[in-house]
């Protein structure tokens, strides 16, 4: 992995689900409606995931340059899926 190594300056990879909604249509929501880029399916893992139970996952990045805006952005896009999924 290529990542910054200045203290405070590190990155992250994220895999998840979100019950009860499907993780390519998450990424194509994500990007609509916040312009964030997030890969989606087996993700190159298919024995991880079926590990722990899943088919699919969604995988976010955050990088050094990245900031609090972005971050707020996906967790704003987020809490609106959440909300529209459980109607």
């Amino acid at each position: 992995m290529i990542a910054a190594r200045e203290r405070g300056r590190q990155c992250g990879v994220v895999s998840w689900t979100a019950p009860g909604m499907d993780c390519d249509g998450v990424s194509e929501e994500l990007y609509d409606r916040g312009k964030i880029i997030a890969l989606s399916g087996e993700l190159g893992s298919r024995l991880m995931l079926r590990r722990m139970g899943v088919t699919a996952a969604v995988r976010t990045s955050v990088h050094c340059f990245n900031d609090a805006n972005d971050l707020e952005v996906l967790r704003r896009v987020l809490k609106e899926l959440s909300t529209k999924n459980a109607r």
